[in-house]
């Protein structure tokens, strides 16, 4: 008998968490992670929109809108789900206009 990958699934039935658990668990991880960075770019910006400090605050929130479309890219954009194939590039936008208002 010859090894074929998806043959496991192929002989029993896939679990409730396979099939909603993970996109469920990645729309989740996605909200959290976007309105905390929203919510801390708003704060710094309204607390000391001309610091140094904002300026670090808005690398960080670019970098971590970076690396999100590569945890969305190996996860969720290869689920049916067209909101995961459209996100890692409406992210990496938002992270380079981030990034250059750190700049300016």
């Amino acid at each position: 008998m010859s090894y074929r990958p998806g043959r496991y699934w192929q002989g029993s039935r896939r679990s409730a968490l396979t099939t909603v658990g993970v996109p469920l668990q990645q729309w989740i991880a996605e909200a959290f992670a976007l309105w905390g960075v929203a919510a801390i770019v708003v704060v710094a910006t309204a607390l000391a929109s001309h610091s140094e400090l904002t300026a670090w605050i808005y690398r960080v929130a670019a970098l971590l809108l970076a690396v999100l479309p590569v945890l969305t890219g190996l996860t969720g954009a290869r689920t049916p789900v067209a909101w995961f194939k459209v996100c890692p590039a409406a992210l990496g936008v938002t992270a380079g206009l981030i990034l250059v208002a750190s700049i300016s």
